[in-house]
């Protein structure tokens, strides 16, 4: 990817490949690139990595002992966690013959790079799924409106029984998680439509749990779609807002 006006954001990445030094280089190669990187060398591994965290991307290699990469490629689509299930899994394989192409593709890999990796053939790959572009000077970020606004927390946890309180928090959590998944998938297809309606949803469930700061960007976004720009410029600041809320949010009910 060589256009300066686009750029990867920084990205957790599952590395999933048993050839040691194969490993060290890629590791070394995407640390580089800022990303951070959890490493695994064989498919059940990378299978119980997903289960117990989210990852953006998935480098899986092919040909690896016990749970090979397209057996773990199905048992990851399987799940019933369907944010985890759609994070995009792309092969790692020097098998490049049309046909093994095709057949990564229909397990359910995104994409396929190939050895030996180099980093300008990762960011290739990962430019369609993830770039977005650089973030203008001129955009501010939100901070008028506080993370996490204490008064409504307070009416929710008098209104509502606690151990039902925490579960509606995670579904929040969730809510959210699906609404700014919904935005940035929306942003790749550069549909202004679409991320209109996600950062809708996302204001919505923000502010219904005191997130008032990602609430008024998710409006901020919104409104950018209604004048004609999708609000990607502000990709960077969402992202920050999203852990901010996170934290906030598991701070509240401990």
């Amino acid at each position: 990817m060589n256009d300066p006006s686009f750029h990867l954001p920084r990205l957790s990445v599952l590395l999933v490949e048993d050839n040691e030094l194969n490993r060290q280089v890629a590791e070394a190669l995407l640390r580089g690139g800022g990303h951070a990187v959890e490493s695994c060398v064989e498919g059940g591994g990378a299978i119980a990595a997903v289960e117990r965290r989210f990852f953006d991307v998935i480098l899986m290699d092919i040909h690896m002992p016990g749970v090979n990469g397209v057996e773990a490629t199905r048992r990851i689509r399987a799940m019933a966690d369907r944010r985890k299930s759609r994070i995009p899994i792309i092969a790692l394989t020097a098998n490049f013959a049309p046909e093994e192409v095709e057949f990564y593709l229909e397990v359910g890999m995104n994409d396929v790079i190939k050895k030996p990796l180099r980093m300008g053939s990762i960011d290739e790959v990962l430019a369609p799924l993830f770039a977005l572009p650089s973030q203008p000077e001129s955009v501010a970020a939100t901070a008028a409106a506080p993370v996490l606004d204490g008064e409504r927390i307070g009416l929710l946890t008098e209104a509502i029984e606690a151990a039902r309180l925490v579960e509606l928090f995670r579904v929040a959590r969730q809510s959210i998680d699906d609404s700014a998944d919904q935005l940035r998938a929306a942003w790749r297809s550069a549909d202004a439509p679409a991320a209109g309606r996600a950062a809708h949803r996302l204001a919505g469930v923000s502010a219904n749990f005191g997130c008032m700061a990602l609430a008024e960007l998710a409006r901020q976004i919104e409104a950018d779609c209604r004048g004609g720009d999708d609000g990607r410029q502000r990709s960077q600041a969402l992202a920050d807002l999203l852990v901010a809320s996170h934290e906030a949010l598991t701070a509240a009910l401990s």
